[in-house]
C-alpha cells in the first residue's frame, strides 16, 4: 500500500506537549471566566446564540426546495410540488 502523504512531518514530543499545555492554558481560562464573571457571560450568551445561528446557516447551507419526490404511487406530493401549486393558486 502507498503512503498518500510520504512528505508529512510527524508531530514530535515537544509538538505535542505543546498542543496539551495550550489546551490546558484555554481549559483554564474558560473555567476561570466562567466562575469569576459568571454574571456577565450568562448576560451574552442570549446575544452569542443569535450570533451562532447565521453562522450555522452559513456553514450547513441553504437546501430548501431540494428535496427528493414522494413516490407517485403514494398519492402525496412533494414538497417542491405543493409549493408549485400553492403559488400557481395565488393569482
Amino acid at each position: 500500500m502507498t503512503d498518500l502523504m510520504p512528505c508529512a512531518p510527524r508531530p514530535t514530543t515537544l509538538t505535542r506537549i505543546a498542543w496539551v499545555l495550550v489546551i490546558a492554558f484555554g481549559v483554564g481560562t474558560l473555567y476561570s471566566v466562567l466562575i469569576n464573571h459568571a454574571a456577565h457571560v450568562y448576560t451574552v450568551l442570549p446575544f452569542l446564540l443569535f450570533g451562532a445561528c447565521p453562522l450555522i446557516r452559513l456553514l450547513h447551507g441553504h437546501r430548501h426546495g431540494h428535496h427528493k419526490p414522494a413516490d407517485p404511487s403514494s398519492g402525496s406530493l412533494s414538497s417542491t410540488e405543493t409549493s408549485k401549486e400553492h403559488h400557481d393558486h395565488k393569482s
